[in-house]
């Protein structure tokens, strides 16, 4: 229990003050803190009850700030990278919500007095003002649960409050990447036939490339950025994908094992990447065939800005509300057109690197077909299920 005494004393400069000081008892340590009016003291007093009794408190001199507790963080976070425990990719993820997320808005408070309600403002702040998707703002709310996992760990925090608002904000729908259609993608292939005027003509070779192992193959734009020369094997007219590079140029294996995989070539993409191999390719020390004109690695920013944007443009394809459509969407198309011609939902993620043909049939699968193709596949069902035309007086006399 905890109790409340008038405290008088003297300070050094012989000034006499007096005060009410709250005195009690935290895991075997004895505590206490003085207040210039009896109701502060009182309050503090049921303050520190309440939450001893629930297990909750934490001592006012042990207390750090969201800030304090994210610099120590991170630099936990730096260690496990060079220990190999982590990869930079996470570790730039966590930065990027440390940096942008969660110290400008939770920053100066206590960590330990932060609410789950606090939790909650705190994400349907970054969703209204800065401006993030609701599954963005979720992923960095499981981020701010890494940080209080880590101050409860170091004893600055007692509760992990994310967790309540987790469960609060539940489960989000799964926001499905608009792919394109056969009709668009064949727009894109005539496009990448004719270098327009003024486009430098090693960026449209590499533009034509892109397209052809995204949509032809099923490769993300990271396993494209990573192809060597030594994983093309003209032979056999396969792909060997055996690596990907992260967003910061770190050369890492798949994700998984299903990752690493031989992807076939089509004719398209073979003859594309003998010409680039043999009039664009540009010597750097990894190998890599799809670079920038220096040799360095072909930056997803580049990219975008350079080649696939500038692509888009030409051909007029946008979402609804005017945003580019995603590169990787060439990866749902492919996925649902080799569907669509009889591949098995098995085969098709063996294909793409999926562990789990679920995924791909849930995430990957898209309706491409419009118009007239969408009723074919029905008119030669009920054709093939019908019986020939019998000219007579009835059907029961042909029965």
């Amino acid at each position: 229990m905890a109790s409340v005494n008038k405290r008088e004393w003297t300070t050094p400069k012989g000034e006499k003050k007096s005060g009410w000081e709250v005195r009690y008892k935290d895991g075997g340590k004895h505590r206490s803190r003085t207040f210039k009016m009896k109701k502060q003291a009182d309050a503090y007093r049921q303050k520190v009850e309440r939450e001893t009794a629930d297990g909750t408190h934490l001592a006012e001199s042990e207390k750090k700030t969201v800030d304090e507790v994210c610099e120590a963080f991170m630099r936990l976070q730096e260690d496990r990278v060079r220990n190999g425990i982590i990869g930079q990719g996470r570790y730039e993820n966590l930065k990027k919500a440390v940096d942008r997320n969660i110290k400008p808005l939770l920053g100066q408070k206590l960590i330990a007095d932060v609410t789950p309600s606090e939790i909650e403002t705190w994400f349907h702040t970054v969703v209204r003002k800065q401006g993030l998707a609701p599954q963005t703002a979720r992923t960095r709310l499981i981020d701010l649960k890494c940080v209080f996992e880590y101050a409860q760990r170091y004893g600055h925090a007692k509760a992990n409050p994310a967790q309540g608002a987790i469960r609060q904000i539940g489960s989000l729908p799964r926001v499905r990447i608009k792919t394109f259609q056969e009709a668009e993608v064949k727009r894109l292939f005539v496009a990448v036939q004719d270098r327009p005027f003024r486009f430098r003509e090693r960026s449209f070779h590499l533009t034509r490339a892109f397209v052809y192992l995204a949509s032809l193959c099923g490769l993300r734009l990271g396993e494209i950025r990573a192809l060597r020369g030594q994983h093309v094997d003209f032979t056999r007219n396969v792909i060997e994908v055996r690596h990907s590079l992260t967003d910061t140029d770190k050369l890492k294996p798949p994700k998984t094992k299903a990752g690493i995989r031989d992807v076939p070539m089509p004719p398209p993409v073979v003859d594309a990447l003998r010409e680039i191999m043999a009039d664009w390719y540009v010597p750097n020390e990894m190998g890599f065939i799809l670079t920038s004109s220096t040799g360095a690695p072909m930056s997803p920013g580049n990219f975008r800005n350079e080649i696939w944007y500038p692509l888009l443009d030409r051909v007029s394809l946008k979402v609804p509300g005017g945003k580019q459509m995603h590169f990787h969407a060439l990866r749902h198309f492919y996925c649902s057109m080799m569907m669509h011609n009889g591949v098995g939902p098995s085969d098709v993620a063996a294909l793409v690197g999926h562990s789990h043909f679920d995924v791909t049939l849930q995430v990957y699968a898209h309706p491409i077909l419009s118009g007239r193709a969408r009723a074919e596949p029905g008119d030669r069902l009920a054709a093939s299920l019908m019986p020939p035309r019998i000219e007579g007086p009835t059907l029961a006399a042909a029965i």
